[in-house]
């Protein structure tokens, strides 16, 4: 009979890590490794995690950051990385690291908190964890012609990017994400690392893509306070007639418009703090794991 091991925090061991990169790739189609060799794999991702000589074969990962909401900053965890070998799966691996999970940070947190696609969304609400619906923050915009200098980045620009990722102002003290510049990084090296531009006037680095007429803001990186309007005349070409912003924004005195936002996937948390939140949210992408 197999024997199956419990394993956690393990990324320093090659032949563990390897292979949660192998159910990794097989399930989701990402990978860590690359992320793990530039040093941005820390103890704040820790997976929980069965394996039967040394494979992988089911995974719960823990991701610890803080909250802000309404100004206030609350410890927290992430839950992510949800898999389980096909071969393995029927036996309640995902069920049994959920629990020892939650035996080890329920007591010491104020939110944990996840994201479940369709097909297992009536897993979590067992575990105590409610759905919680997002919006997408949008705005009409005119952009214009700007004679604001807008640098584009590049991942030859790695240094500094993280540089200045880890010494940012929380995104939006409404509902923002603290402690995340290492995920921040995930998706700098995983597809947007062309899509991150710094405007040296304002000491402001953005991660924005014009699709057709809309500019999709992912991310506002200061170090202090940002005007969003002066942000929107530098970064707003001439087509673009809307902002829509993919994390709750700080300036709420412009006149955002919210509309459901239906992605792949549902923000489930578990907390009894549930009615601290603002009426309209939206997670913080570049801090989702």
């Amino acid at each position: 009979m197999e024997k199956l091991e419990f394993a956690r925090g393990y990324q320093k061991d090659r032949v563990l890590r390897q292979s949660f990169n192998q159910l990794a790739e097989m399930t989701f189609g990402i990978q860590f490794e690359y992320w793990f060799e530039k040093g941005y794999w820390t103890s704040k991702y820790e997976p929980f995690s069965f394996h039967v000589d040394g494979k992988i074969v089911a995974n719960v990962s823990v991701n610890h950051l803080e909250w802000m909401v309404n100004g206030e900053s609350f410890k927290t965890i992430q839950i992510g990385t949800v898999m389980t070998h096909p071969d393995y799966r029927g036996e309640g691996l995902s069920r049994k690291l959920m629990e020892k999970v939650l035996e080890e940070y329920d007591s010491n947190v104020d939110w944990m908190y996840l994201f479940a696609n369709n097909s297992v969304l009536d897993f979590y609400p067992k575990f105590g964890f409610k759905a919680v619906t997002e919006s997408l923050f949008h705005i009409p915009f005119k952009g214009i012609d700007s004679n604001k200098a807008v640098k584009k980045l590049s991942l030859q620009d790695e240094s500094f990017v993280y540089q200045f990722v880890s010494e940012r102002n929380t995104v939006s003290s409404q509902f923002g994400t603290r402690g995340t510049a290492e995920l921040f990084m995930f998706y700098y090296l995983n597809g947007f690392g062309s899509d991150v531009y710094f405007i040296e006037e304002e000491n402001v680095m953005a991660v924005y893509q014009i699709h057709e007429d809309e500019l999709h803001l992912f991310d506002l990186v200061s170090k202090a306070p940002v005007s969003y309007k002066r942000i929107f005349k530098i970064v707003a070409t001439p087509d673009v007639n809307e902002i829509i912003l993919h994390f709750t924004p700080e300036d709420v005195d412009l006149p955002w418009q919210t509309n459901h936002f239906n992605g792949s996937e549902q923000l489930f948390i578990r907390s009894g703090k549930l009615d601290k939140l603002p009426k309209s949210i939206k997670h913080h992408l570049f801090s989702q794991a």
